[in-house]
């Protein structure tokens, strides 16, 4: 069904059989009116008109087939659909990463500015939350220890690490 994820993480996900339609739109208040009217929907054939009309607004719409693999925002309003007579398999991790988008969309879970039928419990938030303050530690050590090379980690994680530690929680485990 069409909905968000509780916490705002990116998906990555292998499709092993079957196929399956993978639908995103865009983040946030943009879709807020369709999340609205589809929230928690499964869309299945016939469409109607108000479903057809909600997948041509889609940002991104893709055909998983077997062997594919697949990268988006949990944070966006999805669904994935199996388009495929026979059993359709795909499997999924969720993780954080450090874009800015990314890690802003992340620590908007379980506030105001998440869809309410989607918003986590503080508790599961404040869980996810100390496993992202272990991550930040290691990562902290390991450029402080000059273990990363890879440029694109040495330019994009000091601002991520920065815009993590700005929330309340996190920063109040990191002083701990």
């Amino acid at each position: 069904p069409l909905h968000v994820d509780q916490i705002g993480w990116s998906n990555v996900g292998k499709n092993f059989s079957g196929r399956k339609l993978l639908a995103v739109w865009p983040h946030g208040e943009a879709t807020a009116d369709l999340f609205r009217q589809h929230c928690y929907r499964l869309f299945t054939p016939p469409l109607q008109p108000a479903e057809e009309a909600a997948l041509a607004a889609a940002c991104k719409v893709a055909l998983l087939t077997p062997g594919d693999v697949v990268l988006f925002s949990g944070a966006n309003a999805h669904m994935a659909l199996s388009v495929s007579a026979s059993l359709s398999l795909t499997a999924y991790e969720s993780f954080v990463n450090l874009h800015p988008r990314s890690v802003a969309a992340f620590l908007e879970s379980g506030t105001e500015r998440q869809y309410r039928e989607c918003r986590a419990r503080a508790r599961m938030v404040e869980e996810v939350k100390e496993e992202v303050v272990e991550a930040i530690l290691d990562l902290k050590a390991d450029l402080d220890n000059g273990r990363v090379s890879d440029p694109l980690l040495l330019a994009h994680a000091p601002p991520a690490l920065q815009a993590l530690q700005r929330d309340a929680f996190i920063a109040g485990r990191l002083k701990e």
